[in-house]
């Protein structure tokens, strides 16, 4: 009986407050153009969306089903975007045509074609899934990074053999005969052999801006990928069963700065030659900033030191340096400087330091050879590139002393198309390259009027770019060219082996080298990328809509300012991620537009960070 009164009485209620809704509802203007346009909204404020194209897949006799009640339901705009299916693979669509085929070109028309009759404006993806590739990428306008090696002679001598050449990832191209599909000899310059810095060095930037308390570190050794030559007894009896394993270590932390100065060394220790967890124990301490140096191996025939995984632990027992690969639901540490890595792939690099794999090149970090040298007086760098053949044989007369020879090279990294649909898989391109984004951009433009002729006539407004997510080594094959015109001198010498790890002459001429360096990827990114993109489309009465700018660092290394990037381009899309690790850290702070929604102009903006491709320094 409770109930039935309670029902009865919001009845009342309900039937009591309808004259008073009435009466308010004859009041609206309806004449009154805002409320008309709330009503009835122009197609130019209305939401335009993803229209996935999973597995570029296309059951056209559902096309126009399905655009009929996008259009009853308010929508105004179609983005087509060509990806894998993800997920269960029982309810995935078949796979669909390449893109850009012949068949996905038809689709495409046939799709225009219902867009324009229930008029749609229609952005068409500018790939299948991201970073801008495609099958047709030849490795000479494919994503590329910059790889050096380097070595030690002594003079008085004559030098004449081919370098060393660096290696490169497993999934850079290759020509038929097992060489590099592209490659590029950007400098050979011999150092003196005067000082080094003391370690290898790695400095982590605990979560958010918290001071954290610690109160010890646990390492893990890792056996090395060729026990046969570094772990095996040598008949000196010298490295019996060492492998490359780190030895002596120290542990610091800073609460406010990453400056030498800055640092408190609160642990030096040594590890035991074992891939067992090493756990050492401190009195509580804040840190936000935490070094790590490694100073040498067990190894004494070899110049390389390896080591599996570095944690640090809170006194409530958490891993505060692990990165999101190990914590997704927290934000996560990352490596700000580090001077020295073995590879810039995914093996042997300085990310696997807190991955939480405790193994393996892909979960291990190893040295490129002794820790890096600083470079004191500059004027006795010698340029040695009118010396070396095509081929890296060079030829030079030794002065007397004790030279380090670094060669750097501009190489493929082998990246591609992170989510493809299953025909569609290719290279990713050369972001930094003016001519590798226009080859592109123009291809599609000239295939789609194959089909279609006139794009005018056409509900295909845009080209859309999504967010610039590439991963790896950063470089392009004239960066050198380019970095005079923007930033008025030249880096090669002395600068370019700080890119190595090294000092050049001091910290502060150091970081200001790199700053200008990370200054200019930002810069040429959103030139040679975004720019060059939309002044090809816009030849051809198409723009530009893009994800222009991020998300950047810690996510991926190149900083761009964002509203540079947003600036170049014709129509500006965003998009965020509620409770991502991060979040904070990332462009536009965490304030984008949701990508599955809306497009519009955005308030967000970018910080700078700072990476390097070969030592990671970040400031």
């Amino acid at each position: 009986m409770k109930y039935s009164n309670t029902i009865s009485l919001l009845l009342s209620l309900v039937i009591l407050s309808i004259p008073i809704q009435a009466q308010a509802a004859e009041q609206i203007d309806f004449t009154n153009p805002l409320v008309a346009g709330f009503l009835h909204p122009p197609k130019a404020a209305k939401p335009s969306i993803y229209w996935l194209w999973l597995n570029g897949y296309v059951n056209r006799d559902y096309l126009e089903k399905e655009l009929k009640q996008f259009s009853e339901k308010g929508i105004g705009g179609l983005c087509i975007f060509d990806m894998g299916a993800r997920g269960d693979k029982k309810t995935a669509p078949p796979p669909g045509p390449a893109f850009m085929s012949d068949e996905f070109l038809e689709n495409i028309a046939y799709a225009l074609k219902l867009a324009g009759k229930f008029n749609f404006d229609v952005q068409l993806a500018a790939c299948s899934s991201w970073d801008l590739g495609g099958s047709w990428v030849q490795p000479h306008h494919a994503s590329m990074g910059l790889y050096h090696t380097e070595i030690r002679v002594k003079g008085p001598a004559v030098y004449d053999k081919v370098l060393p050449f660096p290696e490169l990832p497993p999934e850079a191209p290759r020509a038929p005969d097992g060489k590099p599909a592209f490659f590029k000899n950007i400098a050979v310059l011999a150092i003196p052999e005067t000082k080094r810095q003391p370690a290898h060095e790695f400095i982590f930037k605990l979560p958010r801006t918290d001071i954290h308390q610690i109160n010890h570190v646990i390492l893990y050794n890792t056996k090395s990928d060729n026990p046969k030559r570094y772990g095996e007894l040598h008949p000196a009896g010298t490295t019996g069963g060492v492998h490359l394993f780190a030895k002596d270590f120290s542990v610091a932390v800073s609460t406010d700065r990453i400056e030498e100065q800055s640092f408190k060394e609160i642990l030096r220790d040594t590890l035991k030659p074992n891939t067992k967890p090493q756990r050492f124990n401190f009195a509580p301490v804040g840190a936000r900033y935490v070094r790590l140096r490694i100073y040498n191996g067990y190894n004494p025939d070899f110049d390389v030191v390896q080591l599996a995984e570095f944690e640090v632990y809170t006194t409530g027992g958490r891993n505060i340096v692990a990165s999101k690969e190990i914590d997704r639901v927290n934000d996560s540490a990352y490596i700000i400087r580090f001077n020295s890595q073995r590879s810039s792939g995914n093996k042997w690099c300085a990310a696997n330091l807190h991955d939480g794999k405790k193994s393996g090149a892909d979960g291990s970090w190893a040295s490129a050879g002794l820790p890096p040298l600083v470079i004191e007086d500059c004027s006795k760098i010698v340029d040695l590139m009118e010396r070396i053949n095509p081929e890296g044989n060079l030829k030079w007369k030794i002065p007397p002393g004790e030279w380090t020879i670094m060669r750097f090279v501009c190489a493929n990294t082998g990246e591609r198309l992170k989510v493809p649909s299953p025909n569609s898989d290719g290279l990713a391109t050369d972001h930094f390259s003016h001519e590798a984004t226009r080859v592109f951009i123009q291809y599609l433009i000239d295939r789609l009027k194959q089909k279609l002729g006139d794009l005018r006539p056409t509900a295909l407004k845009q080209l859309y770019l999504p967010s610039y997510e590439v991963k790896g080594a950063t470089w392009t094959s004239d960066f050198i060219e380019q970095f005079m015109k923007y930033r008025h001198y030249d880096m090669t010498t002395p600068y370019l082996p700080a890119l190595a790890g090294c000092l050049i002459e001091n910290e502060d001429v150091t970081s200001r080298f790199l700053y200008d360096y990370q200054k200019m990827l930002g810069d040429l990114l959103v030139d040679a990328y975004y720019r060059t993109a939309s002044e090809t489309a816009k030849r051809a009465n198409l723009g530009i809509e893009a994800e222009a700018g991020g998300p950047g660092p810690p996510v991926h290394q190149v900083p761009v300012d964002a509203l540079k990037a947003l600036g170049a381009i014709d129509e500006m899309r965003g998009e965020f991620w509620p409770w991502r690790p991060d979040r904070s850290q990332i462009w536009g702070k965490g304030n984008r537009l949701c990508r599955p929604h809306l497009w519009s102009p955005t308030g967000t903006h970018g910080g700078l960070y700072r990476f390097s491709p070969l030592a990671g320094w970040s400031f």
